[in-house]
């Protein structure tokens, strides 16, 4: 619920940058007269099951559950870079791989850098690769939550489709491969180590966006070239 109320929070934020920069917009500025030197975008999402692949503890015992995504993205000329928040659940569908436990949490928050592709002045595509922590918090029956963590390294696409300059919808897959500190037996303690997970999103895109005019332009900042001043 933290978690939500803090998107929440951030999402009330976005908005209201996103107001005060069409507020400053008095006129539209010619796209060839100007440079776009920062945007801001905020990523509200949601995909179906992640997909556990490979043999592991994750793939052979667990249920996964619909995922649910938070991003701000910071574009900056050619380059994207990431703070990316995923969460979903896993219900257990076999003790004897997973342990006694009923169900777990997991979490993911990572940093990443990325290179936006404008195949069109509405259509971006952007790949980029991810280093992050998660956190597993797990059920185990009579017991509180048990908790373990790790690392893991990931690579992201998206596609965006810019409805306008401060509302896109997108759609994008993940993939994560975990490098996990689990103790367990040591016979079985090679399916703990390691998970690769493939998480499809779809989701909303909220951006702002700073625009500056290329040295030598006439003008002030408000009126193109065509204006004469």
């Amino acid at each position: 619920m933290n978690l939500i109320f803090r998107a929440g929070i951030v999402f009330v934020f976005c908005l209201s940058a996103v107001q005060a920069q069409e507020q400053l917009e008095d006129v539209a500025i010619d796209s060839t007269k100007q440079q776009t030197h920062l945007r801001f975008h905020f990523d509200l999402g949601a995909g179906v099951a992640p997909q556990a692949a490979g043999d592991n503890f994750i793939a052979n015992g667990y249920d996964l559950t619909t995922s649910f995504d938070l991003a701000a993205t910071f574009e900056y000329n050619y380059l994207t870079f990431h703070l990316n928040f995923t969460r979903y659940k896993g219900d257990v569908t076999d003790p004897t791989v997973t342990g006694n436990y009923t169900s777990t949490r997991f979490s993911r928050s990572s940093l990443g850098i990325g290179y936006p592709w404008k195949v069109s002045n509405r259509f971006t595509i952007n790949p980029s690769i991810h280093y992050g922590e998660i956190r597993l918090k797990s059920n185990l029956i009579g017991t509180e939550e048990l908790k373990d963590n790790g690392q893991f390294i990931g690579v992201g696409l998206k596609m965006i489709y810019e409805f306008t300059d401060w509302f896109s919808l997108y759609a994008g897959m993940s993939g994560y491969q975990d490098f996990l500190r689990i103790k367990t037996p040591s016979a079985i303690q090679k399916s703990f180590d390691r998970a690769l997970l493939i998480v499809p999103v779809i989701g909303l895109r909220f951006s702002s966006s700073k625009t500056s005019r290329k040295k030598g332009e006439k003008g002030d900042g408000i009126f193109t070239r065509r204006d004469g001043l």
